[in-house]
């Protein structure tokens, strides 16, 4: 688990913008992957902010594997209730930004996409590589 991390304190390792990826411009998978266009590169048990840009004008759920991840903002909407808790998707509303946190525990390429398969395969979709 998580546990409760704010995203401000001495654990936070960077911050990367993922807008690239949530706008559908991206490359096909395999190309990116050649390209290491996607990758992300992490230390195990190193903490990361991501803030998820969506200019889309639909909503995206954003789904990672290999972490949960604690939604800290939307925007300057508060969170709801539920959003407290850690997860492994959230909805990205069209035209918004959500800041997230996560903690990378387990080593290996994790894949991080936006939840519609079809936008997945067309390029919404990347690697988190979590070092030993």
């Amino acid at each position: 688990m998580l546990g409760q991390v704010d995203g401000d304190g001495p654990e936070l390792a960077r911050r990367c913008y993922l807008e690239e990826m949530m706008s559908g411009r991206g490359a096909r998978p395999r190309r990116a992957r050649a390209a290491g266009a996607r990758l992300r590169v992490a230390s195990n048990g190193s903490v990361h902010v991501y803030d998820l840009k969506n200019d889309a004008e639909m909503d995206h759920p954003f789904h990672l594997h290999g972490a949960f991840f604690q939604v800290l903002a939307r925007d300057d909407v508060p969170l709801a209730g539920d959003e407290l808790a850690n997860k492994d998707t959230v909805i990205l509303p069209q035209r918004s930004t959500v800041r997230i946190v996560t903690r990378f525990d387990e080593p290996g390429m994790w894949m991080y996409h936006c939840h519609i398969l079809e936008h997945a395969e067309r390029g919404m979709m990347g690697e988190i590589h979590v070092a030993p």
